[in-house]
């Protein structure tokens, strides 16, 4: 695999991570305060 290849890697895994992740933690951030 070349670095083009492992940036978008990165970055697809990076969204995932931010959308399985993002409601989560707003619940989370929403009953803290």
């Amino acid at each position: 695999m070349d670095f083009d290849t492992n940036i978008q890697h990165l970055k697809l895994a990076y969204w995932t991570i931010l959308m399985t992740a993002g409601p989560i933690l707003i619940v989370a951030l929403a009953v803290g305060l």
